[in-house]
């Protein structure tokens, strides 16, 4: 069945047919002069330039995330390499599995029991005392491609985090406020971060650059590109990269005045839609020299 101009949301798979369509080749195979694989690569070359064009503003790039900050706890009792368990003082505010970090081991765990306060853990690699400050990580969670680059601002109740580097983070046995790690997509604060809310749970907010993601299945979807605008940027757009290419001869001043028009106007609306987040008063770290 040929697909329709008029999908409610364009996949991979769709957005192949339709480039093709517009070639005039046959859909779902392509051609030795268009094969399959070369309209893939071309849609997601597309997507990427289209999602990171220097005329978008920066922060029309941006996302948030947030998520909820436990206080410090610690071991109720000593636990010995390979333990397959830990009993906190009080395990009722971390998550359910995750990862904890332990003095200076960093562990993985699958279950929470707040009834009894235990975690169950991958075996310990080393010996541990009651006592032992226990610190939830939390993961990023925000998909595939991210790196520490892309954090723009991390912060707990409000009041902005300085990154750190994870040995230092380590290296600090009291409490300091105020700093963050990131170690394998975990985020790690330094010791005491419940401290300053008065050992409740407290409100982390994370903004970031997001990244394109590579569509690989059918059933991918360009998310960062608006629906309405996949059509006319991404089909037109590859479409006028293969027909201007060795391998498919043909005029493409069509596509390119189609594609060039839809790029204005998407560029327009992701500045103005981005108006109004961003030029809100977000605290930085440098609002106490200003």
């Amino acid at each position: 069945m040929a697909t329709s101009y008029f999908s409610s949301n364009m996949t991979f798979g769709n957005l192949q047919n339709l480039v093709l369509r517009e070639l005039k080749e046959p859909e779902n195979t392509g051609s030795e002069a268009c094969p399959i694989e070369l309209v893939k690569d071309k849609l997601n070359e597309v997507y990427a330039d289209v999602f990171n064009d220097m005329r978008i503003k920066p922060s029309a790039r941006e996302e948030s995330v947030s998520f909820n900050v436990v206080p410090d706890d610690s071991l109720a009792a000593d636990a010995s390499a390979g333990a397959t368990s830990l009993v906190l003082t009080d395990s009722s505010n971390f998550r359910s599995s995750g990862r904890i970090l332990l003095q200076s081991e960093i562990i993985d765990y699958s279950a929470n029991d707040t009834g009894t306060n235990t975690l169950t853990v991958s075996p310990l690699q080393i010996d541990h005392d009651a006592g032992e400050v226990v610190q939830q990580m939390y993961p990023f969670s925000i998909g595939t491609n991210f790196d520490t680059q892309m954090i723009q601002y991390l912060s707990v109740n409000g009041i902005p985090y300085i990154p750190m580097d994870f040995d230092r983070i380590l290296s600090i046995t009291y409490y300091t406020p105020f700093i963050y790690s990131v170690y394998q997509d975990y985020f790690v604060f330094a010791r005491g971060v419940g401290s300053d809310s008065g050992g409740v749970v407290g409100q982390g907010l994370l903004l970031y650059t997001q990244t394109v993601t590579p569509m690989s299945a059918d059933a991918d979807t360009p998310t960062l590109v608006p629906n309405r605008f996949r059509i006319p940027l991404l089909v037109y757009g590859a479409a006028m990269r293969i027909a201007a290419s060795d391998a498919f001869r043909t005029s493409w001043d069509w596509w390119d005045r189609q594609y060039n028009t839809a790029l204005s106007q998407y560029i327009a609306l992701k500045n103005t839609r981005v108006r109004d987040r961003n030029n809100r008063t977000r605290p930085t770290l440098y609002n106490r020299f200003l």
